[in-house]
Protein backbone atom coordinates (compact mmCIF):
# COMPACT_ATOMS: atom_id res chain seq x y z
CA UNK A 1 0.00 0.00 0.00
CA UNK A 2 2.84 2.53 0.56
CA UNK A 3 4.20 1.29 -2.74
CA UNK A 4 1.22 2.60 -4.11
CA UNK A 5 0.47 5.76 -2.40
CA UNK A 6 4.63 6.71 -3.14
CA UNK A 7 3.27 5.82 -7.19
CA UNK A 8 0.66 7.89 -7.02
CA UNK A 9 2.06 10.74 -5.21
CA UNK A 10 5.06 10.93 -8.22
CA UNK A 11 2.75 10.02 -10.64
CA UNK A 12 0.30 12.67 -9.64
CA UNK A 13 3.43 15.51 -9.45
CA UNK A 14 4.75 14.54 -12.99
CA UNK A 15 0.99 15.01 -14.05
CA UNK A 16 1.35 18.73 -13.10
CA UNK A 17 4.29 19.15 -14.43
CA UNK A 18 3.34 17.89 -17.45
CA UNK A 19 0.48 19.94 -17.68
CA UNK A 20 1.96 23.19 -16.66
CA UNK A 21 4.45 22.93 -19.31
CA UNK A 22 2.17 21.70 -22.88
CA UNK A 23 3.71 21.30 -26.04
CA UNK A 24 1.38 24.12 -26.78
CA UNK A 25 3.43 26.50 -24.30
CA UNK A 26 0.36 28.32 -23.33
CA UNK A 27 -0.25 26.89 -19.08
CA UNK A 28 -2.95 27.98 -16.91
CA UNK A 29 -0.84 26.91 -13.55
CA UNK A 30 -0.93 30.66 -12.69
CA UNK A 31 -3.78 32.34 -10.62
CA UNK A 32 -6.26 34.48 -12.58
CA UNK A 33 -6.31 36.51 -9.17
CA UNK A 34 -3.05 37.49 -7.87
CA UNK A 35 -4.52 39.91 -4.98
CA UNK A 36 -3.56 38.35 -1.57
CA UNK A 37 -6.10 39.63 0.63
CA UNK A 38 -4.07 39.81 4.43
CA UNK A 39 -5.13 37.06 6.70
CA UNK A 40 -5.98 39.26 9.50
CA UNK A 41 -7.28 43.03 9.83
CA UNK A 42 -5.92 45.60 7.80
CA UNK A 43 -6.44 49.41 6.89
CA UNK A 44 -6.31 48.39 3.22
CA UNK A 45 -7.57 46.15 0.95
CA UNK A 46 -4.79 44.00 -0.30
CA UNK A 47 -1.79 45.50 2.06
CA UNK A 48 -1.52 43.84 5.76
CA UNK A 49 -0.39 45.92 8.80
CA UNK A 50 2.79 46.30 10.08
CA UNK A 51 2.31 45.42 12.87
CA UNK A 52 0.81 41.93 14.73
CA UNK A 53 -2.45 41.52 16.07
CA UNK A 54 -2.83 42.32 20.11
CA UNK A 55 -1.47 39.14 22.40
CA UNK A 56 -3.86 36.62 22.17
CA UNK A 57 -6.63 37.65 19.97
CA UNK A 58 -7.72 36.29 16.92
CA UNK A 59 -9.95 37.41 13.71
CA UNK A 60 -11.92 35.33 11.41
CA UNK A 61 -12.61 36.87 7.87
CA UNK A 62 -14.57 36.89 4.14
CA UNK A 63 -13.16 38.75 1.48
CA UNK A 64 -15.09 38.59 -1.87
CA UNK A 65 -14.13 40.18 -5.18
CA UNK A 66 -15.42 40.19 -9.06
CA UNK A 67 -12.55 40.76 -11.34
CA UNK A 68 -13.37 41.80 -15.18
CA UNK A 69 -11.07 40.33 -17.93
CA UNK A 70 -8.09 39.48 -15.49
CA UNK A 71 -6.61 36.57 -18.03
CA UNK A 72 -6.50 38.16 -21.69
CA UNK A 73 -4.54 37.01 -24.74
CA UNK A 74 -4.06 39.28 -27.77
CA UNK A 75 -3.58 36.60 -30.84
CA UNK A 76 -2.95 37.20 -34.42
CA UNK A 77 -6.03 36.96 -36.84
CA UNK A 78 -7.27 37.98 -40.29
CA UNK A 79 -7.91 41.44 -38.79
CA UNK A 80 -4.39 43.43 -38.83
CA UNK A 81 -5.30 44.52 -35.24
CA UNK A 82 -5.56 41.05 -33.84
CA UNK A 83 -8.09 40.02 -31.84
CA UNK A 84 -8.22 39.94 -27.99
CA UNK A 85 -9.19 35.99 -26.44
CA UNK A 86 -11.12 36.35 -22.90
CA UNK A 87 -9.62 33.10 -21.28
CA UNK A 88 -10.93 34.64 -18.17
CA UNK A 89 -13.44 36.48 -18.73
CA UNK A 90 -15.04 37.12 -15.96
CA UNK A 91 -14.04 35.64 -11.96
CA UNK A 92 -15.74 35.98 -8.71
CA UNK A 93 -13.57 34.76 -5.74
CA UNK A 94 -13.78 34.20 -2.17
CA UNK A 95 -11.13 33.78 0.71
CA UNK A 96 -12.20 32.36 4.09
CA UNK A 97 -9.34 33.43 6.44
CA UNK A 98 -8.70 33.05 10.00
CA UNK A 99 -5.75 34.69 12.50
CA UNK A 100 -4.55 35.15 15.09
CA UNK A 101 -1.80 36.39 17.79
CA UNK A 102 -0.48 33.14 20.32
CA UNK A 103 2.22 35.13 21.94
CA UNK A 104 3.03 38.92 21.81
CA UNK A 105 4.86 40.22 18.42
CA UNK A 106 4.14 37.10 16.63
CA UNK A 107 0.87 36.67 14.32
CA UNK A 108 -0.29 33.56 13.03
CA UNK A 109 -2.72 32.93 9.54
CA UNK A 110 -4.47 30.48 7.26
CA UNK A 111 -6.56 31.21 4.35
CA UNK A 112 -8.76 28.88 1.93
CA UNK A 113 -9.34 30.93 -1.56
CA UNK A 114 -11.88 29.24 -3.60
CA UNK A 115 -13.08 30.76 -7.06
CA UNK A 116 -16.85 30.89 -6.97
CA UNK A 117 -17.56 31.67 -10.74
CA UNK A 118 -15.24 31.76 -13.68
CA UNK A 119 -16.02 32.21 -17.00
CA UNK A 120 -13.87 32.48 -20.07
CA UNK A 121 -12.69 30.08 -23.24
CA UNK A 122 -10.07 29.01 -20.97
CA UNK A 123 -7.31 27.28 -23.04
CA UNK A 124 -9.82 25.87 -25.09
CA UNK A 125 -9.39 29.62 -27.28
CA UNK A 126 -6.18 30.29 -27.48
CA UNK A 127 -4.51 27.25 -28.70
CA UNK A 128 -5.75 25.48 -32.26
CA UNK A 129 -5.73 22.04 -30.38
CA UNK A 130 -8.55 21.15 -28.07
CA UNK A 131 -8.37 22.55 -24.64
CA UNK A 132 -9.57 21.66 -21.13
CA UNK A 133 -13.14 23.67 -20.52
CA UNK A 134 -13.02 26.72 -18.06
CA UNK A 135 -14.63 25.05 -14.60
CA UNK A 136 -17.04 27.66 -13.60
CA UNK A 137 -16.00 27.34 -10.06
CA UNK A 138 -12.65 25.44 -8.10
CA UNK A 139 -10.33 25.23 -5.28
CA UNK A 140 -7.65 27.93 -5.06
CA UNK A 141 -4.47 27.48 -3.06
CA UNK A 142 -4.15 27.33 0.38
CA UNK A 143 -2.09 30.21 1.59
CA UNK A 144 -0.79 30.28 5.48
CA UNK A 145 1.36 32.79 7.07
CA UNK A 146 3.33 34.26 9.54
CA UNK A 147 4.55 37.60 10.95
CA UNK A 148 6.96 38.79 13.72
CA UNK A 149 7.42 42.58 15.12
CA UNK A 150 10.61 44.09 14.36
CA UNK A 151 10.02 47.55 16.01
CA UNK A 152 7.64 50.15 17.37
CA UNK A 153 8.02 53.67 17.86
CA UNK A 154 6.64 56.98 18.84
CA UNK A 155 6.73 60.41 17.31
CA UNK A 156 6.66 64.21 17.51
CA UNK A 157 6.36 63.47 20.98
CA UNK A 158 3.91 60.63 21.16
CA UNK A 159 1.36 61.93 18.00
CA UNK A 160 2.72 59.64 16.06
CA UNK A 161 3.71 56.09 15.48
CA UNK A 162 5.97 54.00 13.01
CA UNK A 163 6.25 50.40 13.45
CA UNK A 164 7.74 47.13 11.19
CA UNK A 165 7.20 43.55 10.44
CA UNK A 166 8.71 40.70 8.52
CA UNK A 167 6.27 38.29 7.25
CA UNK A 168 6.49 34.87 5.57
CA UNK A 169 3.25 33.38 3.17
CA UNK A 170 3.41 30.31 1.56
CA UNK A 171 1.11 29.00 -0.73
CA UNK A 172 0.15 25.52 -1.40
CA UNK A 173 -0.71 24.46 -4.93
CA UNK A 174 -4.11 22.50 -4.09
CA UNK A 175 -6.25 25.03 -6.61
CA UNK A 176 -7.04 23.45 -9.83
CA UNK A 177 -4.74 24.49 -12.34
CA UNK A 178 -7.22 24.08 -15.39
CA UNK A 179 -9.20 26.68 -14.13
CA UNK A 180 -6.16 29.09 -13.73
CA UNK A 181 -6.84 29.11 -10.45
CA UNK A 182 -3.71 27.30 -9.08
CA UNK A 183 0.15 27.26 -8.86
CA UNK A 184 2.92 24.94 -10.25
CA UNK A 185 4.77 24.42 -7.14
CA UNK A 186 5.15 26.11 -3.45
CA UNK A 187 5.24 29.94 -3.69
CA UNK A 188 7.29 31.29 -1.04
CA UNK A 189 6.89 35.46 -0.07
CA UNK A 190 9.12 36.66 2.58
CA UNK A 191 8.33 40.37 2.72
CA UNK A 192 8.81 43.87 4.91
CA UNK A 193 6.50 46.01 5.79
CA UNK A 194 6.52 49.80 7.53
CA UNK A 195 3.49 51.67 8.40
CA UNK A 196 3.17 54.86 10.12
CA UNK A 197 0.19 56.79 11.53
CA UNK A 198 -0.03 59.89 13.01
CA UNK A 199 -3.42 62.41 13.52
CA UNK A 200 -5.69 61.24 11.33
CA UNK A 201 -3.22 60.14 8.28
CA UNK A 202 -2.26 56.49 7.68
CA UNK A 203 0.46 55.26 5.51
CA UNK A 204 1.73 51.81 4.95
CA UNK A 205 4.61 50.55 1.95
CA UNK A 206 5.60 47.19 1.62
CA UNK A 207 8.14 45.43 -0.07
CA UNK A 208 7.67 41.44 -1.40
CA UNK A 209 9.06 38.53 -2.77
CA UNK A 210 6.89 36.05 -4.69
CA UNK A 211 9.10 33.14 -4.95
CA UNK A 212 7.89 30.48 -8.06
CA UNK A 213 8.15 28.32 -10.33
CA UNK A 214 7.63 30.22 -13.99
CA UNK A 215 5.15 29.05 -16.53
CA UNK A 216 4.55 30.24 -19.76
CA UNK A 217 1.63 31.90 -21.30
CA UNK A 218 1.38 34.17 -24.46
CA UNK A 219 5.24 33.94 -24.63
CA UNK A 220 6.05 35.54 -21.52
CA UNK A 221 7.31 33.75 -18.41
CA UNK A 222 5.51 34.11 -15.53
CA UNK A 223 7.85 33.21 -13.01
CA UNK A 224 9.23 35.30 -9.56
CA UNK A 225 8.17 38.42 -9.17
CA UNK A 226 9.14 41.47 -7.05
CA UNK A 227 6.00 43.23 -5.04
CA UNK A 228 5.86 46.86 -4.44
CA UNK A 229 2.93 48.00 -2.46
CA UNK A 230 1.72 51.23 -1.14
CA UNK A 231 -0.98 53.03 0.36
CA UNK A 232 -1.92 55.93 2.20
CA UNK A 233 -5.24 57.00 3.87
CA UNK A 234 -7.90 59.32 6.30
CA UNK A 235 -10.17 59.12 8.82
CA UNK A 236 -12.58 61.26 7.74
CA UNK A 237 -14.82 60.07 11.39
CA UNK A 238 -12.93 59.05 14.69
CA UNK A 239 -12.24 56.36 15.69
CA UNK A 240 -12.24 54.18 12.29
CA UNK A 241 -15.65 55.04 11.70
CA UNK A 242 -15.04 56.30 8.34
CA UNK A 243 -11.49 55.68 6.30
CA UNK A 244 -10.89 56.36 3.51
CA UNK A 245 -7.86 55.14 1.55
CA UNK A 246 -6.30 54.38 -2.02
CA UNK A 247 -3.63 51.79 -2.52
CA UNK A 248 -1.46 50.36 -5.82
CA UNK A 249 0.71 47.59 -6.61
CA UNK A 250 3.22 47.07 -8.98
CA UNK A 251 4.76 43.41 -9.16
CA UNK A 252 7.37 43.10 -12.09
CA UNK A 253 8.35 39.60 -13.50
CA UNK A 254 11.81 39.39 -13.04
CA UNK A 255 13.29 37.20 -16.09
CA UNK A 256 11.72 37.75 -19.68
CA UNK A 257 13.56 36.99 -23.00
CA UNK A 258 13.39 38.04 -25.92
CA UNK A 259 10.61 36.22 -28.86
CA UNK A 260 10.46 35.86 -32.80
CA UNK A 261 6.76 35.09 -33.81
CA UNK A 262 5.62 33.31 -36.58
CA UNK A 263 5.62 35.86 -39.25
CA UNK A 264 9.35 37.03 -38.13
CA UNK A 265 8.38 39.91 -35.88
CA UNK A 266 11.09 40.42 -33.05
CA UNK A 267 9.47 41.42 -30.02
CA UNK A 268 11.95 42.54 -26.95
CA UNK A 269 9.96 42.59 -23.72
CA UNK A 270 10.37 46.08 -21.41
CA UNK A 271 9.05 45.77 -18.22
CA UNK A 272 6.11 42.84 -17.76
CA UNK A 273 4.48 43.87 -14.52
CA UNK A 274 1.26 43.65 -13.23
CA UNK A 275 -0.13 46.55 -11.98
CA UNK A 276 -3.77 48.06 -9.77
CA UNK A 277 -4.50 50.76 -7.95
CA UNK A 278 -7.97 50.97 -5.17
CA UNK A 279 -9.58 53.42 -3.47
CA UNK A 280 -11.56 51.77 -0.05
CA UNK A 281 -13.74 52.97 2.57
CA UNK A 282 -13.90 50.99 5.59
CA UNK A 283 -15.42 51.35 8.74
CA UNK A 284 -15.50 49.52 12.53
CA UNK A 285 -18.26 48.96 14.89
CA UNK A 286 -16.66 47.48 17.85
CA UNK A 287 -14.59 44.33 16.57
CA UNK A 288 -16.60 43.99 13.33
CA UNK A 289 -14.20 45.79 10.13
CA UNK A 290 -16.21 45.91 6.73
CA UNK A 291 -14.90 47.40 3.83
CA UNK A 292 -15.24 48.22 -0.30
CA UNK A 293 -13.07 49.04 -2.16
CA UNK A 294 -12.90 49.48 -6.26
CA UNK A 295 -9.92 49.70 -8.33
CA UNK A 296 -8.48 49.18 -12.31
CA UNK A 297 -5.47 48.14 -14.24
CA UNK A 298 -2.24 50.35 -14.62
CA UNK A 299 -1.13 49.54 -18.16
CA UNK A 300 2.88 49.82 -17.45
CA UNK A 301 4.10 46.68 -19.11
CA UNK A 302 5.59 47.44 -22.12
CA UNK A 303 7.46 45.75 -24.96
CA UNK A 304 9.48 46.97 -28.43
CA UNK A 305 8.54 45.35 -32.15
CA UNK A 306 10.45 45.10 -35.19
CA UNK A 307 8.80 44.21 -37.86
CA UNK A 308 10.51 42.10 -41.08
CA UNK A 309 10.19 45.51 -43.32
CA UNK A 310 12.23 47.04 -40.43
CA UNK A 311 9.29 49.02 -38.65
CA UNK A 312 9.67 49.58 -35.27
CA UNK A 313 6.97 50.09 -32.44
CA UNK A 314 6.50 50.01 -28.59
CA UNK A 315 3.32 48.61 -27.63
CA UNK A 316 1.98 49.72 -23.46
CA UNK A 317 -0.49 47.47 -22.07
CA UNK A 318 -1.79 45.85 -18.99
CA UNK A 319 0.03 42.63 -17.97
CA UNK A 320 -1.96 39.37 -17.56
CA UNK A 321 -3.65 39.05 -14.36
CA UNK A 322 -3.87 42.83 -14.24
CA UNK A 323 -7.87 42.88 -15.05
CA UNK A 324 -9.57 45.56 -16.06
CA UNK A 325 -11.64 46.48 -12.90
CA UNK A 326 -12.06 45.02 -9.51
CA UNK A 327 -14.47 45.12 -7.09
CA UNK A 328 -13.66 43.84 -3.25
CA UNK A 329 -15.45 43.55 -0.11
CA UNK A 330 -13.86 42.53 3.19
CA UNK A 331 -14.81 41.70 6.57
CA UNK A 332 -13.03 40.90 9.59
CA UNK A 333 -14.55 39.99 13.28
CA UNK A 334 -11.49 40.60 15.62
CA UNK A 335 -12.28 38.26 18.75
CA UNK A 336 -11.47 40.36 22.20
CA UNK A 337 -8.46 39.25 23.89
CA UNK A 338 -8.68 36.89 26.82
CA UNK A 339 -6.68 39.35 29.02
CA UNK A 340 -6.49 43.25 30.08
CA UNK A 341 -2.98 43.06 28.40
CA UNK A 342 -2.73 45.61 25.46
CA UNK A 343 -0.52 45.47 22.79
CA UNK A 344 2.72 47.65 22.49
CA UNK A 345 2.10 50.01 19.24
Amino acid sequence: MAVLSAMSLVMGRDALAASCAPPTGESSCFDADTLHAPLGPSDFIGLPRARAMAPRTWSLGLDLTALHHPVVLHAPSPDPAGRDIAVVGDAFDATIAVAGSPVRHLELGAALPLALYRSGTGLSGVTSQSGPDLPNAAVRDLRLGAGYDMFSAKLQGGRATVSGIVRLDLSVPTGEASAFAGERSVVGEPSLGVEMQGGRVFAAVEERARLREPVEFGGQRLGTQWVSSLGVGWDAVVPERLRLAVEAYLAPYLAQQARTLNDGTHVDPGLVSPAEWMFSVRTRVKELHLGIGFGTAIPLSSDKRAAPSGTVSTENYAAVTSPTFRFAFTLRYAFPSASNERPAH
